[in-house]
């Protein structure tokens, strides 16, 4: 973290893509929304000699081709993908807000090389969310409180059935 420790991980296990497909299957899904909560924040990746994250073409390079993976393996289960962009997060360094954008964008050029995989406006919304004085849209950096949540929950329906009509699919997640 910026300026801070270093927390080893090891490559993301491949057995998310198997879980993923067990699950989608088991619930017959029409649609499965993908989210990734953490862009533009203060974590850095060791890749390539260096520490890397979104606006480094190294990062989104490899952020493109393993999402473009997660996307497939989805949508083999039959499943229309749903990619939801990502908000801002609440602790900001200077490059965050490009961050975010450059998440997004990676997000973009993924649906396009990606045919019927659609894509929300979560960052968009969560931008003009307002909540009653006293009301956090964030509980901490990356995730929303509960207020917010269940207005993105009432949001996200009708956004993904907007997305299939505009795409020409038949709405009715």
């Amino acid at each position: 973290y910026a300026g801070g420790p270093i927390v080893p991980r090891g490559p993301c296990p491949e057995v998310r893509r198997e879980r993923w497909d067990r699950h989608a299957r088991a619930m017959d899904a029409d649609v499965v929304v993908y989210y990734i909560a953490n862009a533009g924040g203060l974590g850095e990746q060791w890749l390539q000699e260096a520490w890397r994250t979104d606006c480094d073409p190294v990062f989104d390079g490899l952020l493109e081709h393993e999402l473009g993976r997660d996307v497939e393996a989805l949508a083999a289960t039959g499943a229309t993908v749903v990619l939801a962009t990502s908000p801002d997060v609440a602790i900001f360094t200077a490059e965050s807000k490009d961050q975010t954008a450059c998440r997004n964008e990676t997000y973009r050029r993924i649906v396009a090389d990606h045919p019927g995989t659609l894509m929300i406006d979560l960052h968009g919304f969560v931008g003009q969310l307002e909540l009653p004085a006293g009301e956090d849209v964030m509980r901490d950096f990356v995730h929303l409180t509960e207020p917010a949540a269940d207005r993105v929950a009432a949001w996200m329906l009708p956004a993904v059935d907007a997305a299939r009509r505009e795409a020409g699919a038949a709405p009715g997640a």
